[in-house]
């Protein structure tokens, strides 16, 4: 656990020069993923298969929260200029 909360904090402070761009390149989530995936090694099989679960639940979270924010889904009406530009 040590580890990873070091590597988040490596994270946070390289913001100038080549960590910047590879933050760019890669969101915050894919950090969360890695950090999963270094905990997973530590633990035993039966707590990989529930981080494995919370992995999906939390990507389907995401992909929902994405639609979200992209697709007001209220009145098709009220969107429709939005629609023609």
């Amino acid at each position: 656990m040590l580890m990873i909360i070091i590597v988040v904090i490596s994270f946070d402070e390289d913001d100038d020069g080549e960590d910047k761009k590879m933050m760019k390149m890669m969101p915050k989530t894919m950090v969360m993923i890695t950090m999963i995936i270094t905990i997973m090694m530590q633990t035993s099989t039966m707590m990989i298969t529930k981080i494995m679960e919370t992995i999906t639940m939390i990507t389907a979270m995401t992909m929902i929260m994405m639609k979200m924010v992209n697709y007001d889904g209220g009145d098709d009406d009220a969107n429709d200029e939005d629609g023609k530009r």
